[in-house]
């Protein structure tokens, strides 16, 4: 225990654990030629030996916009630890509030408990906000309005897609992913910037070339955003 919550040691595991986890995951996401999260669950599993622990950051599972079953890891692989987040299925992004659910099953289950629940200490959770745990109890069969995300990411892809740039239509969640039309995308979510729009680069996520633009708003922002993203295209001669 002493070794996983000292700074040095845990350290030297996340470092490697993430390198060698990222690293597997984008080759397989780029032989589904997809550089974001795509549904690969299958796949991942099937060469497990690259992991540890797998964490899921289960929310998304039902975000999914498309008719295909999402699976679910724990059915996949034993040494895997669900995160939840009220915030993201309930669309209350800020009032964090949610769970990490560690398998009996899962190796080290009694070590990973203790480190997580002093992880939480380390970081000011120490108890849930009292006004989000009364709205999760509330609302623990209610589910996000799926369709008002569809239509924003439709229309985003259209807009998009209209300025000739190259994206990837979303599956679930609340972004999009947006090939960068240069090499270096940080100058490209600068050039985005001069015409009000803001995204993130790809690189913050392991993807780079890629930057990263949330769709989770009004519908009308993402109407509004049409000249913008159109400008942006004719910067890079894309149109």
């Amino acid at each position: 225990m002493d070794d996983l919550i000292s700074r040095k040691g845990l350290s030297e595991k996340m470092v490697a654990l993430e390198k060698e986890a990222v690293e597997h995951c984008l080759k397989l996401a780029r032989e589904n030629g997809d550089p974001t999260d795509r549904m690969i669950w299958q796949a991942i599993t099937a060469e497990r030996t690259a992991f540890k622990h797998l964490i899921c950051d289960e929310p998304y599972r039902e975000l999914a916009y498309t008719d295909h079953p999402v699976p679910f890891p724990g059915d996949f692989y034993e040494d895997s630890l669900i995160a939840y987040s009220w915030s993201k299925s309930l669309s209350m992004p800020g009032d964090r509030i949610g769970y990490v659910a560690v398998p009996k099953c899962a190796e080290g289950h009694e070590e990973l408990c203790q480190a997580i629940v002093i992880a939480g200490r380390v970081l000011g959770s120490t108890n849930a906000p009292t006004i989000p745990e009364l709205i999760v109890e509330r609302c623990l069969k209610c589910r996000s309005d799926l369709d008002y995300y569809k239509r924003n990411a439709k229309d985003l892809y259209d807009i998009v897609k209209g300025a000739g740039l190259e994206c990837i239509y979303p599956q679930g969640a609340f972004y999009m992913w947006i090939r960068s039309p240069i090499p270096d995308e940080y100058v490209f979510v600068e050039a985005a910037k001069e015409e009000r729009i803001l995204i993130t680069p790809g690189s913050a996520f392991k993807g780079p070339g890629w930057v990263r633009a949330s769709f989770c708003g009004s519908n009308s922002m993402i109407k509004r955003s049409k000249e913008s993203w159109y400008n942006l295209g004719k910067r890079f001669n894309l149109i």
